[in-house]
């Protein structure tokens, strides 16, 4: 599977070596491996013929963040905010690409991981490493710096930049971190 390498160009990625384990450095590479994850999803789903939008399964999503936000001491509706829009971006990605492959009149794929064995459980862990780094990465977050970085789309998932910002916005918005039009640049 390719979530380890993406969180890892990430991180290498990320200026200077010494903020390859600040907790916004974390918190980025997290976010990048959950939302890489998504094309092999929109492979299972095109394959299925599942739809993109699973209610009950995105309100099991948010409701075990919020437990675990919980655990650290987190703030339900920031916890349920990040999480929405980790949901929200991901839907973008799996919609893009489903209606190419409905344009192109792609045939299933083969080697698709497994939704419930393979997937679910590796955005289960990108999402618990999210989690565990807003409390950290708060105050970084609530700079223009911090929010620049995080705002900045990871060279490995430059083809959904448009989710990205969903994702990241998403978490900057929830932690009190300032709009796009409040930093300079």
């Amino acid at each position: 599977m390719r979530l380890i390498p993406v969180a890892a160009a990430v991180l290498l990625a990320l200026p200077g070596a010494a903020l390859a384990d600040t907790p916004l450095a974390l918190l980025k590479a997290a976010m990048a491996e959950r939302l890489a994850a998504m094309p092999d999803v929109a492979r299972h789903k095109w394959n299925s013929g599942a739809a993109v939008e699973d209610r009950a399964q995105e309100a099991r999503v948010v409701e075990g963040a919020v437990a675990a936000g919980q655990e650290l001491g987190l703030a339900p509706e920031v916890v349920r905010s990040v999480a929405i829009a980790q949901i929200e971006a991901a839907k973008l990605v799996q919609s893009a690409l489903i209606e190419q492959w409905q344009a192109e009149a792609a045939a299933k794929f083969t080697d698709v991981p497994d939704l419930a064995a393979v997937l679910r459980p590796a955005i289960g862990s990108a999402t618990e490493a999210i989690i565990g780094n807003l409390k950290p990465a708060a105050p970084a977050l609530r700079e223009c710096a911090g929010a620049g970085e995080l705002r900045a789309v990871p060279e490995a998932l430059a083809s959904y930049a448009a989710a990205w910002q969903v994702a990241a916005d998403g978490v900057i918005a929830a932690q009190g971190g300032p709009a796009r039009t409040a930093c300079p640049g």
